[in-house]
């Protein structure tokens, strides 16, 4: 909703959004994207479908893998080679202790996680698309994520483990969303 609204402004973009329905099949893997691909025509195609809850892909290793594995080979096989991808990522594909640069995720293969490892493989199948990008960002500012977990745990009265030795400088979705807008105005 957040790259709706920044997509929206000024005429200079037509922005599509394909949503998940409720209990239907992941976004990417409906027909109806490759219709909606087909008819728009686009530019740019923002790939930001996850599944980003951490435990349930933990506990769901199929399940991640369809969302991130599958869903992403469905974009890639389906854009016209033109066509800017920008796949959003995550800081997850990371194994380890940082500071990381952008060369240490295929070095110090594998992440921590079943999220990290199906979102790094999700990054090796947008390669295959020769007009990409690859967003590695950690980001808050919508209904769900950690911090809306700790929210909820804390209001549950849920025991809840955190880290004691990560630092990280999350982004708001606005202010991702804008970045992301110039991203592709930029030639």
């Amino acid at each position: 909703s957040n790259l709706m609204d920044e997509f929206s402004k000024g005429k200079e973009h037509t922005p599509y959004a394909m949503l998940r329905q409720e209990n239907g099949p992941h976004v990417i893997n409906d027909p109806a994207f490759v219709k909606c691909i087909k008819f728009s025509q686009p530019d740019v195609v923002i790939h930001c479908a996850a599944l980003a809850d951490v435990e349930r892909c933990q506990s769901h290793p199929n399940e991640a893998a369809e969302a991130h594995l599958t869903g992403t080979k469905n974009i890639v096989e389906n854009l016209d080679p033109a066509c800017r991808l920008i796949h959003i990522s995550t800081d997850m594909v990371y194994h380890g202790l940082g500071p990381h640069k952008e060369e240490d995720a295929a070095r110090d293969y594998p992440p921590d996680n079943t999220y990290g490892i199906s979102k790094f493989h999700a990054e090796e199948i947008v390669h295959r698309h020769q007009n990409h990008m690859i967003l590695r960002v950690n980001f808050f500012g919508y209904q769900k994520g950690l911090a809306r977990w700790i929210i909820d745990s804390l209001e549950q009265k849920k025991e809840i483990n955190l880290y004691y030795d990560m630092m990280f400088s999350p982004l708001h979705v606005k202010t991702l969303s804008k970045i992301i807008r110039t991203l592709t105005e930029a030639t």
